[in-house]
């Protein structure tokens, strides 16, 4: 399957998932072009709305995501178990950095401790199938 039809599909799959959620949880909708409740919302152009959001979809969705599926036939299954498993830590990390985002508190703390030993759960036997295998 190509990565663009791949990545449409999850992109259609996932609006109607939250669309969903949204109607089920009674979160208020309307069919027009409101930045708060419209479906709409997003092609208002108060505040610029509109193209920081084309932005986003496109530098960081389409060119973001696609690249990563696409690298992924380039590297071995643990190396993307592993920078996924990492993603919101190093976000988090770097928007810090940035001064654009803050740390964490102790229960965001609590999770990415709880994420970096699973990412070593992931690692670890796979560093050790190779080192046996290697003998």
């Amino acid at each position: 399957m190509s990565v663009t039809v791949f990545m449409f599909s999850v992109m259609v799959l996932g609006s109607f998932v939250v669309l969903t959620f949204m109607l089920v949880i009674g979160i208020p909708l309307s069919v027009s072009n409101d930045p708060y409740i419209g479906l709409f919302g997003w092609m208002t152009l108060k505040e610029n709305r509109f193209y920081v959001l084309l932005v986003i979809a496109i530098l960081v969705n389409m060119m973001g995501t696609m690249g990563f599926v696409r690298a992924m036939q380039y590297f071995e299954n643990v190396v993307i178990a592993v920078a996924t498993l990492l993603e919101p830590l190093m976000a988090t990390l770097i928007a810090y950095a940035l001064g654009v985002g803050g740390l964490p508190g102790m229960l965001g703390w609590a999770g990415n401790v709880l994420v970096v030993l699973g990412t070593l759960g992931v690692v670890y036997p796979s560093v050790n199938s190779h080192g046996a295998s290697a003998h």
